[in-house]
């Protein structure tokens, strides 16, 4: 029945269907093959591995935290201060390389030397966060020297 069909038709007629058949064949298969989502699967992120070796990585609380959320992305170079409700805030760490969690965008990490870390945690938190220029020097701070005034106390004999 299948030769009877070909015999009546020419050449180009068989080319023409034979070729409709194969794209016939090849969207369906293309469309099996779509509705077939393929589960594309993160790569494995450990933040243990992330940490360079004498760093360790240490959970903040962030007082500015809103205006520092609208400008930094997933790191940034920071000064961190202490922060005072009646003083002036203190400066308690310098070009220190801030992190945002990767599970909890909300909070930040500082990657902090054991000796910047015993230095961070002698202050108690929050701490006010400003950006730092990665090229600048680390002695662009100065601290104020504040000459303590001297009481005075006369004893009568």
């Amino acid at each position: 029945m299948i030769k009877e069909f070909f015999s009546k038709i020419n050449d180009t007629q068989q080319i023409i269907i034979c070729l409709s058949i194969t794209a016939i064949i090849a969207i369906i298969v293309w469309r099996i093959d779509s509705s077939n989502p393929v589960t594309q699967t993160k790569p494995t992120f450990n933040l243990h591995t992330e940490i360079p070796r004498g760093y360790n990585l240490y959970a903040l609380e962030v007082d500015n935290f809103e205006a520092i959320n609208s400008i930094v992305g997933d790191y940034a170079l920071v000064n961190l201060y202490q922060v005072h409700e009646n003083k002036r805030s203190k400066l308690a760490l310098q070009k220190v390389k801030l992190i945002r969690s990767p599970k909890d965008p909300r909070h930040f990490a500082v990657l902090a030397t054991n000796d910047e870390l015993e230095k961070l945690t002698s202050y108690p938190g929050p701490f006010k966060v400003a950006l730092q220029n990665p090229n600048a020097p680390n002695d662009n701070i100065l601290k104020k020297n504040i000459i303590k005034k001297r009481q005075i106390i006369l004893e009568e004999n």
